[in-house]
């Protein structure tokens, strides 16, 4: 026997869970994750035909379900910032080795081998999305904007669980038809489908409720910026602001930026630094003009910029990695930005394997 390693429904959710991320960040440079929709398409298609007629040996479906572990994990990691050309040609070699190891262990004519091979690749990398998505490998997510990476983690989770759990399902019917017990099997793939429907339901809702709750606060946070705007600016009326007062504001932002590392946050705003910092926007924006002779904006790329340049000396990612991962939203902006600080541009300033530029952003 055969068993089938992810049930049409799954197969489903994964694909949706990949469109509904593509759908709310973009669909750029998606090549692996495209991929692995198409092969999730396929294996519906052909699982869908094997069981309303026998023209599509189950042979083909179990070759076809092989590959797509090695695809969603190369999918997701290069959603998290993490597939360059030579990653991707790894996961298509592995996903096509996959199907090759699978095409053999068919040609014995032992379905238990066959059983075996799918719930080790399907656990182990589900474990593997899994081990990802925990909080001791937070800094995985790094290279991929602010705003992607708590749905890339609901992501990873639901990916890894599903993987997982189609293991186990396959354990189970392994067992229910060894021991004589093939009506249990029908009834665990109805209650796996029904299952993961639900769960991928709440995780759904749970994620659309938490995007709502941050809006919500940012939101309420905005009354409280204009009236800290407004007592500033009416204290301003009677006693003007001084040079320690900037300063102070000053140190505060910079030790807010250094130590939480906010303006990897392409949607950093003012707002938000001063409710964090309990300023009024005013002064916080003063202290920058005047002490540093320039824009909040530009006071923030010099923190972008910095980081940029040193992880351009000292990893291995991509540019539009490091980009990504410093709080850049376009490549142009960052090109530009880069060329007037370091004075050549991110290709050249890493060829060439200068250190940084002695001058810091931030001298309190």
């Amino acid at each position: 026997m055969l068993s089938l390693p992810l049930p049409i429904i799954i197969s489903l959710l994964i694909m949706l869970g990949f469109l509904h991320f593509l759908f709310l960040y973009g669909w750029q440079n998606k090549a692996l994750v495209f991929i692995a929709i198409g092969f999730y398409a396929l294996q519906m298609f052909l699982v869908g035909i094997r069981w309303s007629s026998d023209l599509i040996p189950q042979t083909t479906i179990a070759i076809t379900a092989l590959v797509l572990p090695p695809l969603t994990w190369g999918a997701l990691r290069q959603l998290a910032g993490h597939a360059n050309r030579k990653v991707i040609w790894q996961t298509v070699t592995a996903a096509f080795f996959a199907a090759l190891l699978m095409f053999i262990t068919t040609l014995t004519s032992n379905s238990y081998w066959v059983d075996a091979l799918v719930i080790i690749v399907y656990a182990s990398f589900g474990i593997a999305l899994l081990f990802k998505a925990s909080p001791a490998n937070r800094a995985w997510f790094d290279t991929s904007p602010l705003i992607h990476k708590h749905y890339l983690r609901y992501l990873y989770i639901g990916a890894g669980g599903v993987l997982c759990f189609s293991a186990l399902t396959d354990i189970s019917i392994t067992l229910a038809f060894t021991y004589g017990k093939s009506f249990w099997a029908g009834q665990m793939v109805v209650l796996g489908n029904a299952l993961w429907v639900c769960t991928a339901l709440a995780g759904y809702f749970y994620f659309i409720l938490q995007r709502k709750k941050k809006q919500q606060k940012l939101q309420n946070a905005q009354p409280r910026h204009e009236e800290v705007g407004q007592q500033a600016q009416e204290k301003s009326q009677t006693i003007s602001v001084d040079e320690k007062a900037l300063g102070e504001a000053l140190s505060q932002l910079h030790q807010l930026l250094s130590d939480e590392q906010l303006y990897r946050d392409e949607n950093i705003s003012l707002d938000r630094l001063a409710n964090k910092l309990s300023l009024s926007p005013r002064l916080l924006s003063r202290s920058v003009n005047q002490l540093k002779g320039m824009s909040l904006p530009q006071f923030i790329n010099t923190y972008r910029l910095q980081e940029a340049g040193e992880r351009l000396q000292s990893s291995e990612e991509t540019i539009t990695q490091i980009m990504y991962g410093v709080g850049f939203a376009t490549k142009s902006n960052f090109n530009r930005e880069f060329i007037r600080y370091y004075g050549m541009n991110p290709s050249q300033y890493r060829t060439a394997g200068k250190s940084a530029p002695s001058k810091t952003p931030v001298t309190l």
